[in-house]
């Protein structure tokens, strides 16, 4: 027990001694509470003075400082972590659905000049394929469907999902005026995606069977109608479809032109991902980290509802169409809630998914790399979610703030260097 004790304070003095020769250079401390769990095995403490204290941790070591006035932060705006230098400086970004709700925050990024301020120039360009522009090179991120990453990465093509963008996903159905039952729909036109035994379709049809609208039995006519969601609907509105998938955007028009909601809800499935190519990933992570984290930067403004007008008057500036009724408060909204301002990645969400659409379980880590994005998130002062998988150690769990000349700085290791500069 005494042994415990010396070891416990032995390491309070050192992270104490650290934490006040930093202090008066960047930062004042209001409250300071330590925490020290008592380890199983011995903590070894080197110290090399005014310069280096190394902490190896067996355990749990924990110190928190519950408050932290910023006095000075010089040239580091958003970024509290130093990252080296983009490796590649151009980059190209590929989208599938031109629409405003599916790219606001890489647009915010742009106009607000975070990705510039990173060192980048990045282009955004509508891509047919964006799975095959990243695998030939013509692009280096994307934004792209999570379960076609997850399947790409299964056939081997080296695809990973970096990042979360659109972290839910919303199922929307609406049926003509004429449709009471299910069994009105015998013999119509319905387009829920795909034709039955498609996964689409077959997902839509389960999930309307769950909202208490069960189609199984009934023998309907499974169309394709090209030009997106918009002519969708209006097939609809028209009477040529007796079913059709929508958008939030198009819930006021449906509803005010009588016909019925079916199947009105969001599942807590990733929608779409950041992705990019694991040779690419490898050879630039400054550049994957930076680029992150200019998109984090545009996602905190775009997920603040104050800033619909901003983000609704800059989008046309970039060739996006604003449509009536996205200018609706509950609308726009309705965008907002399918993204997450962490851009986090919940693994547990990406098992259900497999799940429920039926796809080969497989480990979270063979098509996921979130160690970019562990460090953008930390440069921001954003809680890793998630943090990446045997990275520090299953077993270990340390998180200490380090104050040094012009940044706060947040690890998480279980060896790890305090230093402050000279």
């Amino acid at each position: 027990m005494k042994t415990r004790m010396l070891q416990i304070l032995s390491v309070m003095m050192v992270l104490g001694l650290v934490l006040s020769a930093c202090q008066p250079q960047v930062v004042e401390v209001e409250k300071e509470v330590v925490v020290t769990q008592v380890v199983e095995k011995e903590v070894q403490v080197e110290v090399e003075v005014e310069k280096v204290v190394e902490v190896e941790v067996e355990k749990v070591v924990e110190v928190e400082v519950e408050k932290v006035v910023e006095v000075e932060k010089k040239g580091v705006g958003f970024s509290l972590v130093e990252m080296g230098a983009a490796e590649t400086s151009k980059v190209t970004v590929g989208i599938r659905i031109p629409n405003v709700g599916s790219n606001a925050p890489l647009y915010v990024a742009v106009d607000q000049g975070f990705y510039a301020e990173e060192g980048l120039e990045v282009e955004i360009i509508e891509a047919e394929s964006v799975s095959a522009g990243l695998v030939g090179g013509s692009l280096q991120f994307a934004i792209g469907e999570a379960s076609d990453a997850v399947n790409a990465a299964a056939e081997g093509t080296g695809l990973e999902i970096v990042a979360g963008y659109r972290n839910r996903q919303p199922f929307y159905v609406a049926v003509g005026k004429d449709i009471e039952t299910p069994a009105d729909l015998e013999g119509k036109d319905v387009l829920l995606g795909g034709t039955p035994g498609s996964l689409d379709f077959d997902l839509r049809a389960s999930l309307m069977k769950d909202a208490g609208f069960d189609i199984t039995g009934v023998t309907v006519n499974p169309v394709s109608v090209p030009g997106g969601s918009n002519a969708w609907v209006e097939q609809l509105l028209a009477g040529n479809l007796s079913a059709s998938v929508f958008f939030a955007r198009h819930r006021p028009g449906i509803i005010e032109a009588g016909h019925t909601l079916v199947l009105d809800t969001y599942k807590e499935w990733p929608n779409d991902s950041v992705v990019a190519h694991k040779d690419f990933v490898d050879a630039n992570p400054n550049t994957v980290a930076r680029f992150i984290r200019a998109t984090l930067r545009g996602m905190q403004i775009w997920k603040d509802p104050s800033n619909q007008a901003y983000v609704q008057e800059m989008m046309p500036e970039y060739g996006f169409r604003v449509k009536e009724p996205e200018y609706l408060v509950d609308v726009y909204q309705a965008d907002l809630d399918m993204y997450d301002k962490d851009m986090g990645l919940d693994p547990a969400a990406f098992a259900n998914m497999l799940s429920v659409f039926g796809m080969e379980a497989t480990s979270f880590e063979s098509y996921t790399d979130v160690s970019a994005l562990n460090l953008a998130q930390s440069s921001l002062g954003i809680a890793n979610r998630p943090l990446a998988s045997g990275k520090f150690g299953d077993d270990v769990t340390l998180r200490v703030m380090v104050m040094g000349n012009n940044r706060v700085e947040d690890f998480a290791t279980n060896e790890f260097t305090m230093y402050r500069e000279q």
